[in-house]
């Protein structure tokens, strides 16, 4: 299986929506920034063990 990158990974042009976008990708960042050092981190005293990407139920799978 071949894999192929977008013809648009390589262009270097200023696009309209990376102009638009700009301005709320800065205010995510400075967002973040502040969250990183205003919340509070958790502390246990037993081991945690973390399980993701357990399903209840059918997963969408049923061939058609």
């Amino acid at each position: 299986m071949n894999f192929f990158k977008p013809k648009f990974w390589d262009k270097n042009q200023i696009s309209f929506f990376s102009v638009l976008l700009f301005p709320i990708s800065l205010l995510i960042k400075v967002l973040n920034f502040f969250k990183r050092f205003l919340t509070k981190t958790n502390q246990s005293s037993i081991p945690i063990i973390c399980v993701g990407n357990i399903y209840l139920g059918g997963t969408g799978k049923t061939p058609l």
